[in-house]
C-alpha cells in the first residue's frame, strides 16, 4: 500500500474550495466557523510572562510570605484551582463535541449546529472522558515529581543556598515531569489526528478506535507516520505564521475568539481535510468522502449526503 504525506494536500485544497467558496453562503461559513471554534476551544493560548525579574531576595521574601500566610494561600489556591478546573473541564467538553461537529461539516459539506450537536453526543462524551482521564493522569504524573523535588530542595531554598539538595530536587522535578509531558503530548496528538476521526467514521469507543488505528494505521507504517508527523509540524508552522501575520495586519482582530476563527476558517478546513484524506489512503474502510465528487458539489443545496454508512 502506497501511503503519501503529500498527495492529500491537493485533495484538502480542493475540499476547502468546495466547502467554503463554491456556491458561497455566509450563513454556512459562519456556522462552520462556530463548529471550528468549538473544536479548538481551550487550545493554544496567549499572553506573556512579563514585568518583574526575580532575584534571591525576591525568592526569600516569597518563601517567608508563604510560611506566614500558609492557611490563606491554601484557601485561595483551592478556590482558584476549583475555578480553573471547572472552566478547563467545560472547555474540554465543548471541544470534544465540536471536534465531531467540525468533521461532519467538512465531510457532509454543510454548516449545521443543532443536528450534529445531538448526533455526535455519545462520541463527544467518549472523547471528553478520554481527554479528562488523560489530563488528570498527566497532571498527577507531572505534579508528583515536582512536589518530590520541591520537598528534597526545600531545606536549601529556605536557607537561601544552592547546594546538593537543590540540584537533586531540580533534577527530580525537571526530568520527572519532562517524560510524562512528552508522553502526554504524543498521546494527545494521536487522539486528535487518528483516534477522533476513526471514532467519527465508525462510531467506536475510544479504546476500540485506538486499537483499530494501532493495528491498521500505525503498526504497519511507522516510517510513514513519522513523515506525517513532520508534515503536520510544517503545516502547523505555516498556519502559525499566517495567523501571526494576520494578527498584525488586522490590528489583533483575528485574536478575538470566534471572529478570528471565522476569518481564518479556510486554514482550519484545510488542516482537518488534510488529515481525513491522509487516512483515506488506508483502504475502503477509511473512506470519509463516499459520494462521487460531482455529488458532493451539489450536496449542500437541499439534502446533505450521509457518508458514514456502508
Amino acid at each position: 500500500m502506497n501511503i503519501s504525506v503529500t498527495a492529500p494536500f491537493g485533495h484538502a485544497f480542493e475540499r476547502t474550495k468546495l466547502v467554503l467558496f463554491k456556491d458561497f453562503q455566509l450563513v454556512k461559513w459562519l456556522t462552520l466557523g462556530f463548529c471550528a471554534w468549538l473544536a479548538a476551544l481551550g487550545e493554544g493560548g496567549g499572553g506573556g510572562i512579563g514585568g518583574n525579574s526575580w532575584s534571591p531576595d525576591a525568592v526569600s521574601e516569597g518563601i517567608r510570605s508563604v510560611e506566614d500566610n500558609l492557611e490563606s494561600f491554601i484557601l485561595i489556591g483551592i478556590g482558584v484551582s476549583a475555578a480553573v478546573v471547572f472552566f478547563i473541564v467545560l472547555a474540554n467538553w465543548l471541544r470534544a463535541r465540536g471536534t465531531f461537529m467540525f468533521f461532519d461539516g467538512i465531510v457532509r459539506n454543510r454548516g449545521a449546529v443543532k443536528e450534529p450537536w445531538h448526533e455526535f453526543r455519545e462520541r463527544g462524551n467518549r472523547l471528553f472522558v478520554a481527554n479528562v482521564v488523560l489530563g488528570l493522569g498527566g497532571l498527577l504524573l507531572v505534579v508528583t515529581p515536582i512536589i518530590i523535588g520541591s520537598v528534597v530542595a526545600w531545606s536549601d531554598l529556605r536557607d537561601e543556598r544552592f547546594e546538593a539538595a537543590t540540584a537533586l530536587g531540580l533534577a527530580i522535578a525537571v526530568l520527572g515531569a519532562l517524560i510524562p509531558i512528552v508522553a502526554i503530548a504524543i498521546v494527545s496528538w494521536l487522539l486528535r489526528n487518528f483516534v477522533a476521526p476513526t471514532m467519527y467514521l465508525h462510531d467506536l469507543s475510544v479504546m476500540d478506535a485506538w486499537r483499530k488505528v494501532k493495528a491498521e494505521v500505525i503498526s504497519p507504517n511507522y516510517g510513514t507516520i513519522g513523515l506525517f508527523l513532520l508534515m503536520r509540524i510544517v503545516i502547523a508552522m505555516a498556519i502559525g505564521t499566517i495567523v501571526f501575520a494576520s494578527i498584525f495586519l488586522t490590528c489583533c482582530t483575528v485574536a478575538i475568539p470566534y471572529i478570528g476563527t471565522v476569518i481564518l476558517l479556510p486554514l482550519f478546513v484545510f488542516e482537518r481535510s488534510y488529515v481525513l484524506y491522509f487516512l483515506e489512503q488506508f483502504g475502503d474502510d477509511w473512506r470519509f468522502f463516499r459520494e462521487p465528487e460531482v455529488a458532493v458539489e451539489t450536496a449542500w443545496a437541499d439534502t446533505p449526503t450521509t457518508p458514514l454508512e456502508e
